[in-house]
């Protein structure tokens, strides 16, 4: 029986960063949706979100309605993300939605973005909020939640600022533990600010090394890292009871390492981070 947590856990692409090729890494084969789709099967995930990494606008309408048969047959839920708020993006993504059925369509703002760059930020939030009011009706229609990321140039008081103004419950913040770092915070100290304005949580671990002449940040597996987890999934719940939980990945590959050899480790760190996500969410309730 599918139980709230089953149903509020899953995995978003930027896991399988390398099997999808990221970078200048290139597998044998890289990871299509369908592949995609067949990996969070296996894992006994009901969710996924395919965002900009793992392409997909080459696919016509009747491929979309392929995929949503594909993942319908697997029981699988799927999000939708994308990069870089426009009216054409949001537009063209929200059609997808529409044929993919998914309830959450996670943005984030800029195409590229600096946190120096105040002016820019401030002019990319401003028209952000003119386009999100634009498509409230449409998003109240389709039944569709608008998820925007925390990234690395607009910090949370901006987004968390942006939010009241426009507010809207079907528009929310997605905290992604990582992306907090431009900042120079730590996840658990940023999450507290967003986490009343949060709806779904992207997880990833971390550490830190001392390296030669500076610090080296880099992904680790969940639970095995610095990340206090636990905290920000009982954090989370209190604030929201129907919070989403999305493994995302961040572990940089081992230098030397075969294609396979990378894919194949990847694929085991995604294992084990699934199985501490489970284990924390029955810990928590």
């Amino acid at each position: 029986m599918k139980t709230t947590a089953d149903i509020k856990t899953g995995i978003g692409s930027y896991a399988f960063r390398y099997a999808v090729g990221f970078g200048g890494f290139r597998p044998d084969v890289p990871m299509d949706v369908y592949k995609f789709l067949d990996e969070v099967g296996e894992l006994g995930l009901l969710r996924c979100q395919v965002c900009e990494n793992l392409p997909i606008l080459h696919y016509s309408d009747p491929e979309f309605k392929k995929i949503k048969e594909y993942a319908d047959e697997r029981g699988i839920v799927i999000e939708l993300g994308f990069r870089n708020l426009t009216e054409e993006n949001l537009s063209r993504y929200m059609g997808i939605a529409e044929i993919l059925q998914s309830p959450f369509l996670r943005v984030v703002l800029n195409e590229e973005g600096n946190p120096r760059e105040t002016a820019r930020n401030e002019e990319v939030i401003a028209n952000s909020v003119k386009i999100i009011r634009k498509w409230l009706p449409v998003l109240k229609s389709r039944g569709i939640t608008l998820g925007v990321e925390n990234y690395f140039d607009h910090s949370n008081s901006r987004l968390i600022r942006m939010i009241e103004e426009i507010e809207s419950p079907l528009v929310r913040l997605i905290f992604d533990t990582n992306n907090c770092f431009g900042f120079l915070a730590k996840p658990e100290q940023a999450f507290r600010e967003a986490a009343p304005y949060t709806a779904e949580i992207h997880l990833k671990d971390y550490k830190i090394l001392k390296v030669e002449a500076g610090y080296f940040i880099t992904g680790t597996v969940l639970g095995e890292g610095w990340l206090d987890s636990k905290a920000i999934i009982e954090d989370a719940l209190r604030h929201n009871p129907d919070m989403t939980f999305l493994i995302e990945m961040a572990v940089k590959r081992r230098e030397g390492a075969s294609p396979a050899e990378v894919v194949a480790e990847e694929k085991r760190q995604i294992s084990a981070s699934v199985k501490e996500l489970r284990a924390l969410l029955a810990a928590a309730g």
